[in-house]
C-alpha cells in the first residue's frame, strides 16, 4: 500500500488517524491524568486496528508489525513521532483547537489521498478506525469533577470534535 504514495503523503495517511486521537485527548481539559489516560488509550486502540482489521491492508501498513524486531519498532515510532512534533511546530500548533484543526485538516487530505488508490472496503475500515481511536480516547477519562467524582464522560469540546470526525468520513 505504501508505494503507491510519496513520503510525504504516506506520512499524512499514516499519521491523521493518531492526530484525531492525540486531538482528542487535549479536547477535553482532563488534567494530567486523565489526559494520560487518553492518550494511552488512543494508542492502544490504534494498535488493536491491527488485530480488528486483519485483512485490511492499509491498516496493517500503518499498524507495528506485532512481529517485528522490538528496538526496530522503536526507532521507526520515534522517527515518526519527531517528524510530526517538527509539523506541529512548524504550523504553530499552541492550542486544543488548533490540533483539533490540523488533525481535520490532516484526516481530510488522508481520505482524499486514498480515494483513488485504496479500496472502498479499506478505506470504509480506516475510517471505522479513526471514528472508533476519537470515541475511545472521548470515553476514557472524565471532565470536569473532583478526585473522580462527578464530571462528564465526554465534554463538549470532544463531543463536537468526534461530530466533525464523522462528518468528514461520512
Amino acid at each position: 500500500m505504501q508505494e503507491n504514495f510519496t513520503e510525504d503523503q504516506w506520512f499524512v495517511i499514516s499519521s491523521a488517524p493518531s492526530l484525531v486521537g492525540s486531538a482528542m485527548a487535549v479536547a477535553g481539559r482532563s488534567g494530567v491524568m486523565g489526559t494520560m489516560k487518553e492518550i494511552m488509550t488512543s494508542g492502544q486502540t490504534l494498535a488493536a486496528g491491527g488485530e480488528k482489521y486483519p485483512s485490511n491492508s492499509l491498516i496493517q501498513a500503518i499498524v507495528p508489525d506485532s512481529n517485528m524486531d522490538r528496538s526496530e519498532a522503536k526507532e521507526n515510532m520515534m522517527a515518526k513521532r519527531d517528524k510530526l512534533m517538527a509539523q506541529l511546530k512548524d504550523q504553530g500548533i499552541q492550542s486544543p483547537e488548533d490540533m483539533a484543526e490540523y488533525a481535520i485538516t490532516s484526516l481530510s487530505e488522508a481520505l482524499s489521498l486514498l480515494a483513488p488508490v485504496a479500496s472502498d472496503q479499506d478505506v470504509a475500515e480506516y475510517k471505522e478506525w479513526v471514528i472508533e481511536t476519537g470515541q475511545a480516547v472521548a470515553e476514557a477519562a472524565k471532565e470536569g469533577g473532583f478526585l473522580g467524582m462527578g464530571g462528564t464522560q465526554v465534554s463538549e469540546a470532544e463531543a463536537a470534535l468526534l461530530n466533525r470526525v464523522r462528518k468528514i468520513v461520512a
